[in-house]
């Protein structure tokens, strides 16, 4: 009898450790493919641009200078939208802990800029990494918290705000007018 329930617990234990380690690859996934995403979006922009506006970049000689403040701002701009991207797709792929998932990414995405502030301090201004990485962090946190709530909501865990306002509204309390 002991060998029969020691089977049966070893295969319901595999079959959990099975789900966990399954779980544990797509949320290193999420946050990797969330990452490349948006790694390979703004190179790809900033790639473009680079190459529609040349003289924009470098100087007539053919030095690379850092482009005027206006394109900062279009670089923060789509740096956001990007991330936002990003954000939302690593929630997507992880389909649990949303909210986690974009905290990693967005760890991933500060570690990743420190290391090219460190890396090449001269060539590119401290000021526009972390420009970056505020937007980058904010994009990604911001995606993943809506996914959050809208899974949460999806699985009725949370009552949405405009369902708490009808609740009120319909309940026939009077209101001050």
């Amino acid at each position: 009898t002991s060998t029969a329930g020691s089977g049966a617990e070893g295969s319901c234990g595999a079959a959990e450790t099975g789900r966990a380690k399954g779980d544990d690859v797509r949320s290193v996934l999420a946050v990797l493919v969330g990452y490349a995403l948006m790694a390979i979006l703004v190179v790809a922009a900033s790639g473009l641009l680079m190459s529609l506006f040349p003289n924009e970049f470098q100087t007539a000689d053919g030095t690379p200078e850092l482009p005027a403040a206006g394109w900062y701002l279009l670089n923060l701009v789509y740096s956001f939208a990007f991330a936002f991207l990003a954000g939302d797709v690593a929630a997507r792929i992880a389909r649990r802990a949303e909210w986690r998932h974009g905290l990693a990414l967005a760890g991933l995405l500060a570690v990743m800029s420190i290391a090219t502030i460190a890396a090449s301090p001269e060539e590119i201004p401290v000021g526009w990494t972390l420009g970056e990485l505020g937007v980058g962090v904010g994009g990604v946190l911001l995606a993943s918290r809506r996914r959050a709530r809208a899974s949460a909501v999806g699985r009725g865990q949370v009552a949405t705000t405009e369902a708490a306002s009808a609740a009120s509204e319909n309940s026939g309390a009077p209101t001050a007018s």
